[in-house]
């Protein structure tokens, strides 16, 4: 199942679930961008010992 696939299902459940999706759509948000966040500060890092 393709990210896109899985926001897409998330989004038909929240117009059925309500306010509990909502907050199930936020949480997996934020791990999403935690992710991110993590990979780029290694990216940084690993650039950063080169110099």
């Amino acid at each position: 199942m393709k990210l896109y696939d899985m926001i897409n299902l998330l989004s038909h459940l929240q117009q059925k679930g309500g306010e509990s999706m909502d907050h199930i759509i936020r949480f997996l948000v934020s791990i999403m961008a935690n992710v991110a966040g993590y990979y780029i500060r290694k990216w940084l890092d690993r650039n950063d010992k080169d110099s």
